[in-house]
């Protein structure tokens, strides 16, 4: 007959083996999620900015008779001041594309969605730090917004619209860009 043998400890081994095991297995369940939620926020702003950005154009090609009153260099930094409410009152041409730049302007802010928060009405649509301009060369006219994203396609010391302010953004941010680019003919 065999003696029995003595295993001391092994469970215990085991069982911190295991929980080695399950750790890593949780420490990749969460930044595999941390992953997953910085994509997804990603892919919301292209989406919001790809929307602003179909706004504005279908505003320049409803309103073309005016079409370099659409030329801008860089909005986003403030909403631009308002010229007068073309929804209620009837506009020229000239003020009904100023007052398109006005409301994308406030779109581009988030200023047209607003939340009240512990008593606070924060701003709650948009993109975030967003810039913005409009050129046109001889009917191409080209649209491009950038704003703070997780994955950068730029760095936070130049957009495609020109330089950010200085001191404005540290070094390390990081913005995504989009630009659409369609032909406006004049009537």
């Amino acid at each position: 007959m065999t003696k029995p043998t003595r295993q001391g400890g092994m469970a215990l081994i085991e069982v911190l083996v295991a929980f080695g095991v399950f750790g890593v297995g949780v420490v990749g369940t969460f930044s595999m999620q941390v992953a997953a939620k910085r994509t997804n926020y990603d892919a919301a702003q292209q989406s919001i900015a790809t929307s602003m950005t179909r706004d504005i154009l279908a505003r320049i090609r409803a309103n073309s008779d005016v079409l370099d009153a659409y030329v801008v260099d860089d909005i986003g930094a403030e909403v631009l001041p308002a010229v007068g409410d073309c929804t209620s009152i009837s506009c020229s041409n000239l003020q009904l594309a100023q007052h398109d730049i006005y409301e994308w302007s406030k779109s581009l802010s988030g200023e047209r969605e607003r939340v009240v928060i512990d008593g606070n009405n924060i701003a709650s649509g948009g993109l975030v730090d967003a810039r913005a301009c409009i050129k046109n060369e001889a009917g191409i006219v080209s649209v491009t917004i950038s704003w703070r994203s997780f994955s950068a396609a730029i760095d936070a010391s130049t957009t495609p619209c020109g330089e950010r302010f200085s001191g404005e953004n540290s070094s390390d941010d990081k913005f995504s860009t989009l630009t659409m680019t369609s032909f406006v003919g004049r009537p």
